[in-house]
């Protein structure tokens, strides 16, 4: 049987965790597998949601990997990771078992963060969702450069310590999707510099971005920076911040 990619993202190999039980707790163990990414979109009871992870292909065991903690809580059941168990509870944990619940409030999109400061001005989309590479986005910021007058622009979010990771996508908005432009990603905490992205182009599928390891920081700096694309209409490109969750400890 074979897949029928109508686009493939990447193709690439990726470490994944598989917990098995052992005598005397539970033990990690390294399996490397290849995963294809296709934009695939989830749909609740009809609706497309947005995941903070991107959904991936297994390829040689032919299965979808979705994120089951967005999935289980799209139709109102939380699920709580148990640590010590190395178990996952979807609703209400087993009878007898102790385990801290997240708060209803986990998260914040990146729309409701305080700002300290605003060059571009990066942008909230207030009538109609970002669409990246034809998938929808109903949260996220934007900001519009180009070669000549705004060839960089940041925004600087006040974490105060509060948060442990963000995760979402990046990419140009189907808007400038026939610019002749494309942007840098780079994230900063604290004036050091966390990421940095690859190129991105026009009409390139949402790319997924995470970041952890944020207790300590107080002050997050995201900028973007023009870059030459190719051939295009025009040299302006709107750089979408999709999706983007900064969740609390």
């Amino acid at each position: 049987m074979k897949y029928k990619y109508g686009r493939i993202l990447a193709v690439s190999v990726v470490l994944i965790l598989l917990m098995a039980t052992v005598a005397g707790g539970a033990k990690a163990v390294i399996r490397q597998v290849k995963v294809a990414y296709r934009g695939i979109t989830i749909y609740v009871n009809g609706q497309p949601v947005d995941s903070p992870v991107e959904p991936f292909i297994l390829v040689d065991e032919k299965r979808t990997m979705v994120p089951i903690r967005f999935v289980s809580e799209a139709l109102g059941k939380q699920v709580v990771w148990d640590s010590q168990a190395s178990a996952i509870y979807i609703g209400e944990p087993p009878a007898g078992t102790t385990v801290e619940k997240l708060p209803s409030d986990s998260f914040r999109f990146i729309d409701d963060m305080k700002v300290i400061r605003n060059v571009g001005p990066f942008y909230q989309q207030k009538t109609k969702p970002f669409a990246i590479a034809g998938r929808l986005f109903s949260h996220g910021v934007a900001v519009e450069i180009d070669e000549k007058e705004r060839n960089k622009a940041e925004v600087v979010l006040d974490l105060n310590g509060q948060y442990s990771y963000m995760a979402g996508y990046i990419g140009v908005e189907d808007e400038t999707r026939n610019s002749s432009g494309s942007f840098i990603l780079s994230v900063y905490g604290n004036d050091v510099e966390l990421y940095r992205s690859h190129q991105i182009k026009p009409s390139d599928y949402p790319f997924p971005v995470s970041l952890g390891n944020l207790e300590n920081i107080k002050r997050l700096t995201i900028r973007v920076e023009w870059q030459p694309g190719g051939i295009g209409d025009y040299s302006r490109v709107i750089a979408a911040l999709a999706n983007v969750k900064f969740y609390r400890k």
